[in-house]
C-alpha cells in the first residue's frame, strides 16, 4: 500500500511540476529556484529503500514540493 501512495505522490508532483513549467512568470528564475527540489525528489526516488520515511512524510514533502512549485512559478512575488 505504501508504494501505491509513493507511486501516486510522485505521478501528482511531477504532473504539478511540468503543468507549472508551462509559461512560469521568469522561466530563467523558475529553472534556477526548481534545480535542488528536483534533485531532492531525485535523492528520494533513489533511496527510498534504503532510507524509507512514514507515508506522512512522503505526503509532507510533497505539500511542500507543491507550494514551492507554485511560489516558483509566480518567482515568490
Amino acid at each position: 500500500m505504501k508504494h501505491v501512495v509513493m507511486c501516486g505522490l510522485l505521478l501528482w508532483y511531477v504532473g504539478f511540476f511540468l503543468f507549472m513549467g508551462m509559461a512560469p512568470y521568469d522561466p530563467q528564475s523558475w529553472a534556477f529556484a526548481n534545480i535542488l527540489p528536483l534533485l531532492f525528489v531525485g535523492v528520494l526516488t533513489i533511496t527510498h529503500h534504503r532510507l524509507p520515511f512514514s507515508s506522512a512524510s512522503y505526503v509532507l514533502f510533497t505539500v511542500f514540493l507543491t507550494l514551492h512549485t507554485i511560489g516558483s512559478h509566480y518567482t515568490y512575488a
